[in-house]
């Protein structure tokens, strides 16, 4: 269990997921009108992502699922302070001072598992 110090929402994660990892596995072929489908059908649903967050950021699968991430910085029972992300259902932005508790996904990332 942890005391959230402090929490910021992060926006960039998911659109740098986007753009390194599914972005690259397109390749449209403009000649071809269900390919031209595909295209205005990704580019929509990435334009609705930015228009609901007010940026880049977007991570379609975790977006459906309502998770967002954020950069929290964490109190332990000796007060220790930890760095990390945490991916959460929450809005942990709004609760800080509260318990949260978290499983460690891996040095940089960890998921809430409070809820």
């Amino acid at each position: 269990m942890f005391t959230i110090r402090d929490a910021k929402e992060c926006k960039t994660i998911t659109s740098e997921y986007l753009i390194s990892y599914i972005l690259p596995l397109f390749a449209f072929d403009f000649t071809l009108w269900d390919e031209v489908v595909e295209f205005m059908i990704f580019f929509i649903v990435l334009g609705f992502l930015c228009i609901y967050h007010n940026n880049f950021s977007v991570n379609i699968i975790l977006e459906l699922l309502q998770y967002r991430f954020y950069e929290c910085s964490l109190l332990n029972a000796d007060n220790i302070e930890l760095e990390t992300i945490i991916i959460s259902r929450d809005i942990l932005s709004t609760n800080k001072g509260g318990i949260i508790n978290v499983k460690v996904i891996n040095n940089e990332y960890s998921l809430d598992v409070s809820g």
